[in-house]
């Protein structure tokens, strides 16, 4: 009997330990959580957030052609308060065209549970038609870019949406 309860004590413990490592290395976040965090950031106090101290993938911006026209709020990426380790964020507006924000959040793509199929701004769609942000109602985006994941919450609706990805493809003047 003493046998038996050391041994059901033994498989107890190392099914706890194999689960919590499955656990460990399973995804917690999806687009939309990521997305409703994003949203609670206020794009004038976003250099107020903590600086991203995580990894290196996460922490420069995966740049696709035109992003240099940008005019980005923080010369260093900032710490997502969902996870301030893991996801960095970004904020954004243009020089010109009607003066568009956003946010950007930049994710290792193992960080992602249920990672966007699309693999550039110019090709997402937006996830939902609106979101209530502290930027403002506000269209989100995400999308894969090599080994990272990123989620873009934009002021306005489908319209600031298009004016973005339009000016990111227009050449440098």
């Amino acid at each position: 009997m003493r046998s038996l309860g050391l041994v059901s004590a033994c498989l107890v413990v190392a099914l706890s330990g194999f689960f919590g490592v499955v656990w460990l290395f399973t995804p917690h976040s999806s687009v939309d959580d990521i997305a409703k965090d994003l949203a609670k950031i206020d794009f004038d106090t976003l250099p107020a957030l903590g600086d991203f101290t995580g990894s290196d993938i996460a922490a420069r911006l995966q740049s696709e052609p035109g992003w240099d026209r940008l005019h980005w709020k923080c010369d260093k990426p900032k710490g997502l308060p969902l996870a301030p380790g893991l996801i960095a964020v970004y904020g954004f507006e243009t020089r010109r065209s009607g003066g568009v924000q956003g946010l950007i959040a930049v994710i290792p793509h193992k960080g992602v549970r249920n990672p966007p199929t699309a693999d550039s701004l110019a090709t997402a769609a937006p996830t939902s038609e609106y979101l209530s942000a502290r930027i403002g109602e506000s269209v989100c985006v995400a999308w894969q870019q090599g080994d990272v994941v990123c989620v873009c919450v934009i002021k306005g609706g489908p319209d600031s949406l298009s004016t973005l990805q339009s000016l990111l493809e227009q050449p440098a003047a």
